[in-house]
């Protein structure tokens, strides 16, 4: 099968790029034929694979009819519909087909946003909640990209990372039977081990340090804990100096650790001294790339109750699930599996089955070829199960 996927900046980095290159190289791997498209230079392409620049859509669409592309595999949401001919899939990894600002996000009270889209309640939204710049030109653009994709995407086999995007996409008027749910995978090649039996109990917060990821209210409720206790802290961000200066007036420095950004190796050592994973974001994650990651090295996450996170841990199963925000809530799930090590054992090894279920490589590639061959059945065409 030949694969093209495209995006608008891939040579920017983050996540999505991590993901494109991680999927190309499992399919290449599979025995397809993969090329990736682009609209800008900008960046380094050393470690992408036949990259090529297009102008825009129009000029896309030329390309993989001259290449013969079977599946075209979107990253970012179409500004044009593709012709007939061309089997099209879209992966959403964000929340900007129903949501204006692409955040759902309330900056003004630090909460999710619990709106479905509509016009008026978004523009509502932008002037009194800041879920987005309330400059008139910036929310008109939106506003017709929203139109646009909300047009051309009806038409076209969807996939949402996570089940809580594919309910809000529901929700705002996209259809149902388009849509697919594929969570993301984790590499993860770690050897299971035993939560540690001797010293503090450790846990761990991995992420961007900023308001939305909730740093703040977990060091809020790290005050409340009352059994021994360390937090390591791996990421940086734009919130760091402010978390800083909190940890200190809290009187938490001998509690805390700020360790920076850590490469994969170091990641997988910090899971492995944890009693478990702390994940509270404020702001409806579309997935939750770290919870999968812990459980594919046996350790149980405590995550709030927010965007696609509840639906990676099953609470008392898995890990725990608490509110938004509730500093009472994740102070007690702390200090229980804190105390209770055997508890903390047995949701490891849980979330590690669920790993295995689910969030694989081969899991994922094979649910992406799934559905690579529900569009191409609706268009017309058909590609077969032997992709070697």
């Amino acid at each position: 099968m030949k694969i093209a996927h495209f995006t608008y900046g891939i040579l920017h980095g983050g996540g999505i790029r991590s993901y494109v290159e991680s999927l190309s190289r499992l399919q290449i791997s599979a025995g397809h034929d993969v090329v990736l498209f682009d609209t800008t230079k900008a960046g380094d392409a050393s470690r992408l694979l036949k990259l090529n620049i297009v102008r825009d859509e129009t000029e896309l669409f030329q390309k993989c009819e001259e290449l013969s592309v079977d599946i075209l595999h979107y990253h970012t949401g179409p500004a044009k519909p593709p012709p007939q001919q061309l089997t099209t899939v879209y992966t959403v990894h964000e929340h900007s087909p129903h949501c204006i600002s692409g955040g759902l996000y309330l900056k003004r009270s630090n909460l999710p946003c619990p709106r479905t889209y509509t016009p008026l309640g978004c523009l509502h939204g932008h002037v009194w909640d800041r879920c987005g710049s309330i400059r008139p030109a910036s929310f008109i653009k939106k506003f017709r990209r929203m139109k646009r994709q909300m047009e051309i995407l009806p038409d076209q086999r969807t996939i949402c990372v996570g089940h809580s995007v594919k309910l809000k996409m529901v929700a705002a008027g996209y259809p149902d039977h388009e849509i697919s749910v594929v969570p993301n995978f984790a590499d993860v090649d770690a050897d299971i081990k035993e939560i540690p039996l001797e010293g503090i109990p450790e846990f761990l917060f991995i992420g961007r340090i900023e308001r939305l990821k909730g740093l703040e209210w977990l060091l809020r409720s790290l005050k409340l804990v009352r059994a021994p206790v360390l937090l390591n802290i791996a990421g940086t961000g734009d919130g760091e100096g402010q978390c800083r200066d909190l940890v200190k007036d809290l009187g938490l420095g001998g509690v805390v650790r700020f360790l920076g950004w850590v490469d994969s190796a170091a990641k997988i050592e910090l899971f492995h001294s944890s009693r478990a994973v702390i994940i509270p974001s404020i702001w409806p994650e579309p997935f939750g790339l770290v919870a999968i990651e812990a459980a594919g090295c046996a350790r149980p996450s405590i995550v709030s109750n927010s965007g696609e996170l509840p639906f990676i841990v099953e609470d008392g199963k898995n890990g725990i699930v608490v509110d938004v925000a509730n500093i009472d809530q994740l102070a007690a799930a702390i200090e229980l599996l804190a105390n209770e090590l055997d508890l903390a054992q047995d949701m490891g090894l849980d979330s590690h089955r669920k790993f295995n279920d689910r969030y694989t490589a081969e899991v994922h590639l094979r649910k992406i070829e799934d559905v690579y061959r529900v569009a191409s059945l609706r268009r017309g065409f058909e590609i077969g199960r032997d992709t070697n």
